[in-house]
């Protein structure tokens, strides 16, 4: 039946406001009430729906003492319509006509009470008081009027010392001033003064504050002259305890909820609250009570239509009726009534929340059609009116830290029945994406200002499309900058002229091709305002529109969600400008928020409004950055198409390009300068034994379309050819010097190079190139003079270091590339040789083969002996004196022939020269190479390591039989010792393979570097297996080649 109150008086069967003249007529005057308050005047129904607050409690008690003691007293309760007088009144009624019947005796009265459930202490009265009731705009009875019409104090006191005991009771006083006025006012002064003065007399004055819909701003003056009394004023606490009195009216039993589900998602201090406040407010949820105590806060009334107790309990019963209550579930912000059914949407923030109740609407809407869960949908829905409901308590009354936690939405979407915490969550996040709700730090808002998406759209379509680039190029900068590490500089055709660091923006087409001009500098330059170019080079790359391409997705999305569209002719220009037009709207907007969103002005609280400025300009920031995004991808995607230095291609990204650019950079540097040394025109020219200047290799590199375009700048060229000679690979010539190999006294440092530089590499390919190392050996055998010697110091394989004179340098071209780790050194000799050949002192003749050739030598100082040779065969003469003379016949044989000539002083000291002889005619020479093909006619082979010397031997002697000399030299410490070794062995049959080939697996492990010669007694002609054996391998052949 308990249930059954609840629909009777959600569905208005029952008024939720008590008729105080009702009851009294019930009770005292046994009239029968009429229906809708019929509930309140039966003694039994009454009691089982009455909870007896402690501020009930209280007075009561007072009241009660005070009436058994015989006193008087005056009570007046001045409380907002709905707060519970009434029933308060109602109770003090009920508990007369209990006395009544049990003829004053407490226990009798007490007895009745205990079998509904109230404990109050019932004292026992001497004589049962008389009763009268006045209700304003209700007719009086009898006795009430006889009262009112007695005006003469007098006569006032002796007609109610007549009847004491009394209780008199006025319920809706304030009508009686309104209408009766001054008269009334008078007299209810008079009638306190009386009952102050008469014992057990006592006076109840209600007053409803409001008493009609607009609050009365100033206090009745039937109250002013009731406190002159000194009154007992009662303040009622039934809205706080409006759980209770739902529990008393539904005979709600509290139930254990059960927490779990929350553990974990909150804190734990908040959780070990939770117990007590589920218990205190059951069968409702904690928030959703708070929120509904605020809302029907006094303060509020012309707000809400949460008129304290009265209607706050048909709410509550109307959302218990809407639960599973069978199964314990928990009234919810779900269960409610829509929010535009309890708030009073005026004044001067109508519109505002008019708007705001339209967007719940859509917030709903859109969660509804998510296919959620049923219980999510709950949760979801919960934590909607939650926010919004605070949020328009909170626009009244500001307060930033009493907006809901996140804390606070999952405990207030929580309802004991079918909520689990992935259901939270889940619901928690629906709240958060796409909808209205706001979180400000860690609190969630309905945001009530206006929109920023029309504030901005507003500003953004004031702009220019001159506005709008310029802000893409700063994003265009960022991108640039980020990827641009491979250049020199990135030069962008914009607005306005700017330099930033490596970044130049150029405005004006003049200085534009100017520094375009500057080949030294490797460019990357972005063309927006398409000035063009009139020069290509390997080193300069250009970005150009792509007016073709499709608007990126994203930017398509940002631009509708501020209401502006991708125009179809060059869209992507205009995606790329609107957005820029949007960017620079939001900072505008950001940096004068009063101006964009007056209702900032309204809120009085200035930390809140600050607070609320800080998210605003959050918002801003977030939805710049996402525009941000959107433009860098819309530039990078318009700025697509590339000229990389003589070749048109396309990406599809800016910055993929530069990517691609930047990683090729290295690949093309790493082997820049053999590309060039193999380029046919620079090869050529340095095979007819010509320097190449560094400046020419650059200019062939830029303007060569056949080569590699890569950012390369000038001193990044110069490295590049710096590392490729590293290890003495070159010779140069600066300043008509020739620089190699460097003075045994010098750290031997890289020289300074420029563009005016010359460089000849001393291989090119598998081709050895000897001609540079002749003319810097001529170089310092030309500076040699009467005293002066030049020497070679190098190191061979074998690890042995050799000494060479200038002289015996030139004639050991089987050892030039040994010479790149060593140096030569300037000597000062005691006495010297000079040799005149046919009269004329020097070091090279040509010849034709056959003839002979007058030598002299005159010394310095006085000979003991002369040894001269040439081609093996030795002279000597003895004693030749100062100066001696003799004839060489010139080999028959064209090519190059040394003629060694040694002189031995009587002193002791020695000196040598050598003069080469270079016979004329068709006729072969040697050649170095490594790599053979088949034809090629091989007289020797050299090899470095032990291991490959060894597989070598077993091949030419092994597998193909050749009779060979192989000579092993090397020269290494091992641990604390030194191993020296300088053998020739001629293999001509099975036991000397044996034993060489001991030899060199012997050598494998303590010398695996050495420097090992295979020669041949007859040159040897390649065919196809010894290509493939040879293919590969680490191997130096001496070859016959043509002159």
């Amino acid at each position: 039946m308990s249930v059954e109150n609840l629909r009777l008086l959600a569905e208005g069967k029952v008024s939720p406001a008590i008729d105080i003249y009702e009851v009294y007529r019930a009770l005292f005057l046994n009239e029968k009430p009429e229906e809708v308050y019929k509930i309140y005047c039966d003694t039994q129904s009454f009691f089982s729906i009455t909870y007896v607050t402690p501020a009930f409690e209280h007075y009561i008690e007072d009241f009660l003492v005070k009436l058994s003691r015989g006193e008087s007293e005056v009570y007046l309760m001045p409380a907002l319509m709905g707060a519970g007088k009434s029933h308060f009144l109602a109770l003090i009624l009920h508990l007369l006509a209990l006395y009544r019947r049990c003829n004053g005796v407490g226990d009798c009265v007490g007895r009745e009470l205990t079998r509904y459930g109230i404990d109050i202490k019932i004292p026992s009265i001497s004589k049962v008081p008389n009763v009268a009731v006045f209700r304003g705009r209700q007719r009086l009875g009898d006795f009430e009027r006889r009262l009112r019409m007695t005006k003469i104090k007098d006569d006032l006191r002796n007609i109610v010392r007549s009847n004491a005991p009394l209780v008199i009771i006025f319920d809706e006083t304030q009508f009686f001033e309104i209408d009766e006025g001054d008269d009334f006012v008078a007299w209810i002064q008079t009638l306190a003064e009386v009952v102050r003065e008469v014992p057990e007399v006592f006076l109840f004055v209600s007053f409803s504050l409001f008493a009609t819909e607009k609050p009365e701003l100033e206090t009745r003056r039937s109250i002013e002259v009731i406190n002159r009394v000194g009154p007992k004023t009662i303040s009622l606490d039934t809205v706080y305890n409006i759980s209770a009195v739902l529990r008393r009216w539904g005979g709600v039993a509290i139930k254990e909820v059960d927490l779990a589900p929350l553990k974990g998602l909150i804190n734990d201090e908040e959780y070990k609250r939770l117990n007590d406040e589920f218990k205190q407010t059951y069968p409702v949820n904690p928030r959703l009570l708070n929120v509904l105590l605020r809302l029907a806060d006094e303060s509020l009334v012309e707000r809400t239509r949460i008129q304290m107790t009265r209607e706050l309990l048909r709410i509550l019963t109307r959302a218990y009726l809407n639960t599973n209550w069978e199964k314990g579930e928990l009234i919810t912000f779900a269960h409610l009534q829509e929010p535009g059914e309890l708030l009073i949407v005026g004044g001067p923030t109508a519109a505002v929340w008019k708007l705001l109740l339209n967007e719940y609407k859509s917030d709903v809407e859109k969660i509804r059609n998510r296919n959620l869960s049923n219980s999510t949908y709950k949760a979801a829905l919960s934590m909607l009116r939650y926010v919004l409901l605070m949020t328009f308590y909170l626009r009244l009354m500001p307060s930033l830290r009493l907006y809901p936690s996140e804390q606070d939405l999952l405990v207030g979407g929580y309802n004991n029945l079918d909520i689990s915490p992935a259901i939270l969550k889940e619901a928690l996040n629906e709240v958060s994406t796409g909808t209205h709700v706001t979180k400000v730090r860690d609190k969630y808002i309905y945001w009530f200002l206006g929109d920023e998406t029309r504030a901005v759209y507003e500003v953004a379509v004031t702009y220019s499309d001159i506005d709008g680039l310029d802000v893409a190029i700063n994003e265009l900068v960022s991108i640039v900058k980020d990827r641009s590490g491979a250049f020199s500089k990135v030069l962008i055709s914009g607005i306005n002229s700017e330099s930033l660091g490596k970044v130049v923006i150029i405005a004006d087409k003049d200085s534009w091709q100017k520094e375009l001009s500057n080949s030294k500098e490797s460019i990357f330059a972005v063309d927006i305002n398409e000035f063009g170019t009139k020069v290509k080079r390997n080193n300069l790359m250009f970005a150009l529109p792509n007016d073709e391409v499709k608007a990126p997705q994203r930017a398509v999305e940002v631009l509708e969600d501020f209401g502006m569209e991708v125009r179809e002719e060059r869209g992507i220009k205009n995606a790329v400008i609107d957005l820029g037009r949007i960017i620079k709207a939001i900072d505008e907007v950001s940096n004068r928020l009063l101006d964009y969103f007056p209702d900032l002005l309204d809120i009085e609280d200035e930390s809140f409004r600050g607070e609320i400025e800080e998210h605003l300009r959050n918002r801003l920031n977030n939805r710049k950055s996402a525009a941000r995004v959107a433009l860098r991808e819309a530039v990078n995607t318009w700025l697509s198409k590339a000229v990389i230095g003589f070749k048109e291609q396309s990406f599809d990204k800016l910055d993929s390009a530069l990517v691609e650019i930047s990683k090729r950079k290295g690949d093309v540097v790493n082997a820049l300068a053999e590309i060039i040394f193999n380029f046919d025109k620079i090869k050529d020219s340095i095979k007819r034994g010509n320097f190449v200047m560094i400046g020419d290799l650059w200019s062939i590199y830029l303007n060569n379309s056949e080569l590699p375009p890569a950012p390369i700048s000038f001193d990044e060229f110069l490295s590049s050819i710096k590392d490729y000679c590293k290890g003495r690979k070159c010779v140069f010539k600066i300043d008509d010097e020739l620089v190699w190999i460097p003075e045994c006294s010098d750290k031997g440092e890289t020289p300074s190079l420029d563009e005016n530089s010359g460089v000849a590499p001393l291989r090119i390919g598998k081709e050895f190139i000897d001609w540079p190392i002749r003319q810097f050996l001529e170089k310092l055998r030309g500076m040699e003079g009467s005293s002066t010697r030049y020497y070679i110091k190098y190191r061979r394989p074998s690890g042995e270091w050799v000494e060479v004179s200038i002289d015996d340098a030139l004639t050991k071209k089987g050892d030039w590339l040994y010479f790149t780790v060593g140096c030569f050194e300037r000597r000062i000799i005691k006495a010297s040789i000079k040799v005149l050949v046919d009269g004329v002192e020097q070091l090279s003749i040509e010849r034709l083969p056959g003839t002979k050739v007058n030598v002299e030598v005159i010394a310095s100082e006085e000979m003991g002996e002369l040894i001269y040779s040439i081609n093996g065969t030795m002279n000597r003469a003895s004693s030749p004196g100062v100066s001696y003379r003799f004839e060489v016949k010139v080999p028959k044989e064209p090519g190059e022939h040394a003629l060694s000539i040694e002189a031995v002083f009587k002193s002791g000291a020695r000196d040598q020269r050598t003069v080469t002889i270079y016979v004329r005619g068709e006729g072969k020479k040697e050649c170095f190479k490594y790599g053979v093909s088949q034809g090629d006619v091989v007289e020797r082979i050299n090899v470095l390591r032990i291991d490959d010397a060894e597989n070598l031997l077993k091949y030419l002697w092994g597998q193909r039989k050749l009779s060979l000399t192989l000579r092993v030299s090397t020269e290494q410490k091992v641990s604390e010792g030194e191993i020296r070794l300088n053998a020739s062995f001629r293999v001509r049959d099975a036991s000397y393979y044996n034993n060489v080939l001991r030899l060199l697996m012997a050598l494998k492990d303590i010398a695996p570097t050495v420097e090992a010669m295979f020669e041949f007694p007859e040159p040897v002609v390649v065919d196809d297996d010894m290509v493939q054996k040879f293919r590969g391998r680490r191997l130096e052949f001496t070859v016959i080649c043509e002159e």
